[in-house]
């Protein structure tokens, strides 16, 4: 299960390296505040798609285990940015359509 574990670390990095900006989602199936998230992010990713790389990751998967200890996840949803590879931006909890579209035209 290690392996299945550093799996999602590996790959994320890879997508990190890339040129795009990212944006990274902590969630879980069973909150609602997540839950009203997921069209707000939805939206965002298809309208930015040509310049924005969208991940997101359920706390409850074993296999993101890893990436929540890396990132301190300690509450859902928990949103980091990331340009050039380097964390810009991060902030848990709901919030509205124009915060997340703000903090991501920053960095298109």
């Amino acid at each position: 299960m290690i392996v299945n574990r550093e799996v999602e670390m590996v790959r994320l990095n890879g997508v990190l390296k890339g040129k795009k900006p990212v944006l990274v989602q902590f969630y879980a199936n069973w909150c609602p505040h997540c839950q009203r998230m997921r069209p707000i992010l939805d939206a965002l990713e298809k309208e930015n798609s040509e310049h924005l790389i969208v991940e997101r990751y359920d706390i409850d998967a074993p296999q993101n285990a890893r990436l929540l200890e890396y990132y301190r996840i300690q509450s859902v949803p928990t949103f980091l940015l990331f340009y050039d590879g380097d964390q810009v931006w991060r902030q848990s909890g709901e919030m509205p359509s124009e915060q997340l579209e703000e903090v991501v035209r920053k960095y298109e």
